[in-house]
């Protein structure tokens, strides 16, 4: 029969390392909160029900030695399964020290880590040769299995650290106040309502096809790079050439045909040079090409790992690859879960463009379910705007179905009007009566 540590030379585990860690914490219980270890980062059976035990024990306010553990395994029938008295005596003289307790406590949790990378490995090798089943769902789920694990050292934490975390945020806007306190977007009203976007939020634009939902999204990408906020678009529904043109028409405020045609003065030439000068040195990152959640995530840790980018544009959601066997309803709910996990994962701000259902179309009134998909996607979402035209073709406006913050600043409901330009792609401020004159806003 193999020793545990020829075992371990085929599975990863250090039989020594969780020996030691269970004799430092029975010679100090209070290893066992400090190392925040759990039960199933154990690979020895008998060192897991112990320390399953130790935890017990600890629960219940009860002290933690030889003997109480010893009893406490007695009464759940396990002594004998664990070695007995005699196993209990072994590790407490394994350890050496408990000083080392928190190194030992790593080298668990890493080992931990590694057998279930091999383990997914594994899945994902017999998935290969699985010819009636697809990969993608196999795929997606060795990826959240792979997050699982690199958050097994996760563990509840007093709320003292959160009430401190929370002081520290709060103390900050203290000494410098400000309305806004996330990346604020460039329009005026809707930062004022939202405090700008904010990371680990995900945002759905919905509206009817050729409202502008596309185009409020670039201007608020170009409006967030201006502020040196790095960030990705991931463009599924045009040539990424075509997506350029009509931000450079936005910025040199000239018309996509004269672009096209190459019908310009001299100042409209100049105009142009400039526009795809600003254009050029934004930190903004383009993807051009079919796309799926797996290939979106890594793409973006990538962005965020090598650029720090701190937002990201999905235009749209249901142009995600994958998933293709399902219904739009389900497929829309795999989505969604997708990419607000993503969101959240890692630390960014979601703006993500979703169309309208027929019944949004028609309807001159506004509901959250005027967005195409299930109830998931919604209950996804963190913010919820819906575009509609207004009272002529040159105002958009934006109803907040949904928010998790609405500052509700601004007199009425939570509508914001704002100007698309009838010459060149664009969309900016609109003065409404009685704001003040300033650079912000546009007259139409």
């Amino acid at each position: 029969m193999m020793s545990d540590n020829q075992i371990s030379q085929i599975v990863p585990f250090n039989a020594d390392a969780e020996a030691s860690l269970i004799g430092a914490a029975i010679i100090d219980s209070g290893v066992y909160d400090v190392v925040g270890v759990e039960p199933g980062q154990f690979y020895v059976e008998r060192y897991r029900i112990i320390w399953d035990a130790i935890g017990e024990l600890l629960k219940k306010g009860m002290p933690v030695d030889f003997v109480t553990l010893s009893d406490r395994l007695e009464e759940r029938g396990e002594l004998n399964i664990v070695g007995g008295p005699a196993e209990m005596a072994r590790l407490i003289g394994s350890c050496i020290t408990t000083l080392n307790a928190e190194g030992y406590a790593k080298i668990v949790k890493r080992c931990a880590r590694r057998r279930i990378v091999l383990q997914v490995a594994n899945n994902l090798a017999r998935s290969v040769y699985d010819q009636e089943d697809s990969m993608d769902r196999d795929i997606e789920s060795a990826v959240n299995e792979l997050l699982a694990g690199n958050s097994l050292d996760a563990s509840a934490k007093p709320v003292s650290q959160y009430v401190s975390d929370v002081f520290d945020v709060v103390n900050a806007r203290y000494i410098d106040p400000r309305e806004v306190w996330g990346m604020p977007t460039g329009f005026v009203d809707y930062d004022t309502l939202m405090g700008g976007i904010h990371k680990k939020e995900t945002t759905l634009f919905s509206g009817p096809p050729g409202v502008g939902k596309s185009m409020l999204v670039l201007e608020m990408a170009k409006n967030l790079a201006q502020q040196n906020y790095a960030g990705a678009i991931f463009n599924l529904d045009m040539a990424g050439s075509a997506l350029m043109m009509r931000g450079i028409s936005s910025v040199g405020e000239i018309s996509t045909r004269r672009l096209k045609t190459g019908k310009m003065d001299d100042e409209a030439w100049s105009a142009f040079c400039k526009a795809c000068d600003v254009y050029s040195k934004l930190p903004i990152y383009l993807w051009n090409q079919p796309i799926n959640v797996i290939q979106l995530r890594a793409e973006l840790f990538r962005l965020k790992v090598r650029h720090n980018i701190q937002w990201f544009v999905l235009d749209y959601l249901l142009k995600l690859s994958g998933h293709e066997n399902l219904e739009e309803t389900a497929r829309s709910t795999v989505l969604s879960m997708a990419v607000s996990r993503i969101v959240s994962d890692l630390d960014i701000a979601g703006l993500i463009v979703n169309s309208t259902t027929k019944a949004g179309i028609d309807s001159k009134q506004t509901s959250m379910t005027d967005s195409r998909g299930s109830a998931s996607t919604l209950h996804e979402a963190d913010n919820i705007v819906i575009i509609k035209a207004g009272e002529d073709d040159s105002i958009l406006e934006l109803h907040f179905e949904k928010t998790r913050d609405l500052a509700k600043l601004i007199a009425g409901p939570p509508v914001v009007q704002l100007f698309k330009h009838r010459t060149y792609p664009a969309v900016k401020n609109l003065r409404r009566q009685g704001t003040a004159v300033g650079i912000d806003y546009t007259d139409r």
